[in-house]
């Protein structure tokens, strides 16, 4: 039987539209056997996204995105099947939500100067649901409602991406700490969308055989923005290494996504689902 799998989403307690409840209603209407929620360094929607999913029929797997970093690059990790109530694990992601609200204090300042506004961080926060964990989106989406930007994309590529006036690096935390959080949290760690980073692939394979080092199991290759050429190659560096391959659409809401939920392209055939070890 095939099975409609998608490993990655986000809620409105990160930086997506939805509620849980949305989320899971869609994911049912889309048609989606299996969905991971992963919100952005919280775990606090899955509670609520698992009376849900009761309810529609769909299959939670309880995860996160956690920011980190390798070599002064950020990257990012899905933590999939995860004790959301691990100490560890959550007292490591409100250490990274710590840096998220200081790092929203500097892009707030920089932008008050650049645009000669004010308020700017309160109405972000207004904005965002989840007051701890303030990401660019938020940002972006006060720069559309005050007409700094006439969308998100142009937002991002104006204010918030490197080089940009209102760009703050995220202090984050080594790949080494949030590959252990997610294992003493009894999940299984898997680098979300390995191309987005940049490496060439010599850095990328060296980036991967670290995280596998210690105690990594998988790798996204099949992301919301894989084209059919790219996930041959996140294919074939999965099976040179040897690990599971995962597969999501990094969905966040309409206008925020780079593909609907549930509608990225296949895994192929020859690689190891992730969801052979949840079988």
């Amino acid at each position: 039987m095939t099975y409609c799998v998608d490993l990655h989403s986000h809620t409105d307690f990160s930086d997506g539209r939805l509620t849980p409840e949305e989320l899971l209603l869609l994911a049912a209407r889309q048609g989606v056997d299996i969905l991971a929620l992963t919100d952005h360094d919280t775990t606090e929607g899955i509670p609520r996204a698992q009376i849900a999913a009761a309810k529609y029929g769909v299959h939670l797997i309880p995860g996160v995105e956690i920011s980190c970093q390798w070599r002064g690059q950020v990257i990012h990790l899905l933590g999939f099947n995860i004790d959301i109530y691990n100490s560890i694990l959550q007292q490591g992601l409100l250490k990274i939500r710590n840096f998220r609200y200081l790092r929203a204090q500097a892009i707030a300042e920089k932008l008050n100067n650049y645009l000669k506004v004010k308020d700017m961080l309160k109405e972000v926060v207004a904005h965002a649901k989840n007051k701890e964990n303030i990401a660019r989106p938020h940002f972006a989406q006060v720069l559309v409602d005050r007409g700094h930007a006439r969308h998100m994309q142009e937002a991002f590529k104006k204010y918030l991406l490197p080089g940009k006036p209102g760009f703050v690096a995220l202090d984050a935390i080594p790949l080494e700490e949030a590959v252990t959080w997610i294992i003493q949290a009894g999940g299984i760690a898997c680098i979300a969308h390995p191309l987005r980073y940049s490496f060439k692939l010599k850095r990328l394979t060296e980036m991967v055989e670290e995280f596998k080092r210690l105690g990594g199991q998988a790798i996204e290759v099949v992301a919301g923005t894989s084209k059919l050429d790219e996930i041959t190659k996140m294919a074939e560096l999965a099976q040179k290494l040897g690990l599971y391959a995962s597969i999501g659409s990094d969905y966040h809401g309409m206008g925020l996504s780079w593909c609907a939920m549930g509608r990225t392209l296949p895994l192929p055939k020859e690689c190891r689902s992730i969801t052979e070890l949840w079988s």
